[in-house]
């Protein structure tokens, strides 16, 4: 669904964008269009592929739940510097 919301409209181009092989992207082009995610339209005769509204209101809920889980997974960070540090600048810029 990435691949066609980024502009991929065609299998092969859907298939390449997503690294996979001919048989895995047919098998998950006729899952997505089963499901209702992903519609197709006929253009100058050739088959070309779009995403439904549920589609994109997939796409757009998966993308927030990933979004959220990558940041609770980052480390978190101290943002007080630890008072040694602070005590070495002052004697580092101290005139004398």
């Amino acid at each position: 669904m990435k691949a066609i919301s980024e502009g991929a409209t065609r299998q092969t181009q859907i298939m390449h964008h997503s690294n996979l092989s001919w048989s895995f992207a047919r098998t998950f082009v006729r899952i997505l269009e089963r499901q209702g995610l992903i519609s197709t339209v006929m253009l100058k005769g050739k088959r070309n592929f779009i995403l439904s509204e549920r589609g994109k209101r997939a796409l757009a809920a998966y993308t927030a739940v990933t979004t959220v889980l990558e940041a609770e997974s980052l480390p978190k960070r101290d943002v007080a510097e630890p008072e040694s540090s602070v005590e070495n600048v002052r004697q580092i810029t101290r005139k004398d």
